[in-house]
Order: C-alpha cells, then structure tokens, then sequence
C-alpha cells in the first residue's frame, strides 16, 4: 500500500503494497523503490524543489479533496513525457503569504522522503497567469500506475469477495510502515489525515 500526502493511489505489482500519500521524509532504515540510475530528471531540475512550469503539462482531473484537486499530467524533457500526479492547491497564485510558507514547509518534508511505502514528491511549480487554466502553486508528485485507492477498493468489495486475511495484514503492514517513516523522521512528522482515501 501506498500512502498518499493528500493524493494517492497504490501500485500494480505481483504483490500488491500499499503506499500512503502525506507529508514524509526517509526513515535511515526503509527500503528505497528508486534506481539512482534512473532517477527521474525532474529531481535534477528542480531548483530548491521549484520546477520549471513550460515542462509541465495538466492531463485529467484524477480525484479533488479539501483544499486541492489532482490531476494526471507529465513532464516532458528531451522530447520525452514523464507521467506524474499535479495537485493544484486551491486559492490561485495570490495566497496568503502564510500559506505559501506552509505549502513550501509541507512539500519540502515531503520531498526529502524516499520509501517504498510513500508517495515521491518531485517539488512544486506556479501557475501565476489567471488567465490560464488552474492558477496557482501545483505539487508535482509521482504517479502510481494502475492504482486506486483503498477508499474506492471498499467500496467494490462484495460480501462475498472480501480479500483473503494475508492480503489485508499486508495492506495494513504497508500502512504502518509508511507511518512509521514519517514518525521516524527528524523532527517526525505527522501526516494528520490518515484514512482510506488517502492510501
């Protein structure tokens, strides 16, 4: 299972984990799902985790919460299109100074963490024309390929077709060790919305 930092969805892989979005940083002992030779080049170019926006490009709404809605989209280098999740924060590209300073604060823990069982933050950029679709500051985050969330995974289960025991034990393993990443950060970090929706 993954966990998401306000978006998320969970990995199609031989053996299902879950992965948990929110606000993280690495624990010494997690197990890294990144190769250093394939890193993505967006954590090259971002520039104290500020992205260039003219590589950016919005693809479909993938799901809204509070304060901000997700979108599939990419980002295109050399002629070649990442695939990644943009959450566009509420409020345009005139928010309050404080909630500026405490987006930066939230996605700059979130991009410090590099654990299988949390979601990467690649880092942000700003939409600041108004006349352009969705203004504002986007977070630009990894998207999980052939997810869904445990909320929508629930919600499909039949009285019938409840997943076997192991499998739930495992899912809920997955969760704590993605909160126990955060909570081992320093300073440790709550993530402060753990639900359904957000694995």
């Amino acid at each position: 299972a993954k966990w998401l930092t306000g978006n998320r969805e969970a990995a199609g892989r031989r053996s299902p984990r879950a992965t948990v979005t929110g606000d993280t940083r690495a624990e010494p002992t997690a197990r890294s799902r990144r190769n250093e030779n394939r890193e993505p080049p967006m954590v090259a170019d971002a520039v104290d985790f500020l992205l260039p926006l003219k590589r950016l490009e919005l693809g479909p709404s993938l799901g809204r919460g509070a304060t901000a809605e997700v979108f599939g989209g990419g980002y295109v280098k050399d002629g070649v299109r990442y695939p990644v999740a943009i959450k566009v924060f509420d409020g345009g590209a005139s928010l309050p100074t404080a909630a500026v300073a405490q987006f930066k604060k939230e996605m700059e823990a979130t991009a410090g963490i590099d654990s299988e069982f949390l979601v990467k933050t690649y880092g942000y950029t700003v939409q600041p024309d108004p006349s352009k679709p969705h203004p504002g500051y986007w977070l630009v985050m990894e998207l999980v390929p052939c997810g869904t969330t445990l909320q929508n995974l629930l919600s499909v289960v039949e009285p019938d077709n409840i997943p076997p025991l192991q499998q739930r034990i495992q899912m809920l393993t997955d969760v704590a060790k993605g909160m126990l990443v955060l909570h081992c950060d320093l300073p440790p970090v709550v993530h402060r919305d753990l639900k359904s929706a957000n694995v």
